[in-house]
């Protein structure tokens, strides 16, 4: 079974984690919701390879060396999610940010990348921003100098 989609573990995994240089990842033992049946599956383990997922199987997984494996304690692993009508940059600002009068483009950024690793860090790997001056952050999650899901 291999999906285009990235994998999202229902468990918070720590930040550190994800910045990892691994070229694999193999977790063990998760099960796996897949949005197709109503049932998890049993433990299995899953090979992901950048944003791919290579390998599903309740056998070993063979793995490169700098493969980072995670266990995954029987926890559920599911497709990432995606928000349809989300604010990023507005819905990251509160009305005091809005109206001081030393708002920055600097300040705006900040808050809304924090929002944005938020999103990510929840499970949502895509969203569609329904309004706000977003380009400037899809940039930079584009360019991967900021966490955040696919804009």
């Amino acid at each position: 079974m291999k999906n285009k989609i990235l994998l999202v573990i229902s468990l918070v995994l720590p930040a550190a984690l994800f910045t990892q240089s691994a070229t694999q990842i193999l977790i063990k033992g998760a099960r796996v919701f897949d949005g197709k049946s109503t049932e998890l599956t049993k433990p299995v383990n899953v090979l992901v390879e950048g944003n791919i997922i290579k390998q599903i199987s309740s056998d070993n997984i063979q793995t490169n060396q700098d493969a980072l494996i995670i266990n995954g304690n029987g926890k559920t692993l599911m497709p990432g999610l995606i928000d349809v009508h989300v604010h990023l940059v507005f819905g990251a600002m509160t009305m005091e940010n809005l109206i001081q009068p030393d708002l920055s483009e600097e300040l705006i950024i900040k808050k809304a990348a924090e929002n944005a690793e938020k999103m990510l860090l929840r499970g949502f790997t895509a969203v569609r921003d329904v309004g706000g001056p977003i380009f400037m952050l899809k940039a930079l999650i584009d360019a991967d100098k900021v966490k955040g899901p696919r804009v």
